[in-house]
């Protein structure tokens, strides 16, 4: 046998959104990927695009809007600490959310996506900790469908994703659905950015013991556009 290697050992917490708690299901995989697949990046000066973004944060800073910076701050970060929003602007906020497109053009073993998906998760989960926004959202996007079976097949699927699987579950789904993308010239980046995607909302999913119903877990949603 080989040399083995010392792989970190915790309880499976593929849900947690803190870094501390990364199980090890991503460990292990990201550890995988680094060894096998992962090549060096040679590091280049920071471009006039970063220049513009600090200036652009400087000025946010420095700026009257100190105090929305301040809220959005709070917001962020990982504290049992209420926000300061309002209710027209929590809508705001979550509808912003809802129209994010992010992409990671090297996704690799897919450290960056689970990251955002954690950090949203997180951020809707202070904003809207009942899902009542969320999921308003989701059926407003359905019923702009013509089709009326599609329609109300996709009206009675949202209904169930909310109802019978924990919060974040509904929160996880619509964002890798609508929000996240990657792109990787390794085909096996992307099957590993996908495994954690599943195993993300396999923890979130009530499971049951028919056999029939594949346990109550359902299977990722079509990814094939969005990570590619």
């Amino acid at each position: 046998m080989g040399n083995r290697q010392n792989l970190p050992h915790s309880q499976l917490t593929e849900n947690k959104p803190k870094k501390q708690n990364q199980p090890p299901s991503e460990k292990v995989i990201s550890h995988f990927y680094r060894k096998k697949f992962a090549r060096p990046v040679k590091k280049s000066p920071p471009s006039d695009l970063s220049s513009s973004v600090l200036s652009v944060s400087s000025v946010v800073k420095n700026s009257s809007s100190s105090v929305v910076r301040a809220k959005l701050d709070d917001l962020f970060a990982y504290t049992e600490k209420e926000h300061a929003f309002t209710p027209a602007e929590v809508a705001t906020l979550i509808a912003a959310i809802d129209a994010l497109k992010i992409l990671d053009p090297a996704c690799g073993s897919g450290a960056f996506p689970m990251g955002v998906l954690h950090k949203l998760v997180y951020i809707l989960s202070k904003l809207d900790p009942d899902n009542v926004e969320w999921e308003k959202l989701q059926i407003a996007k359905v019923q702009e469908i013509a089709d009326t079976e599609e329609r109300r097949r996709k009206l009675a699927e949202i209904a169930s994703n909310f109802a019978d699987n924990n919060d974040d579950y509904g929160r996880k789904l619509y964002l890798i659905e609508n929000c996240l993308y990657g792109v990787d010239i390794q085909s096996i980046a992307i099957q590993i950015t996908k495994l954690r995607f599943f195993i993300s909302l396999v923890c979130d999913q009530k499971t049951n013991r028919n056999k029939k119903d594949n346990h109550g877990i359902r299977p990722l949603p079509n990814l094939e556009t969005s990570v590619a």
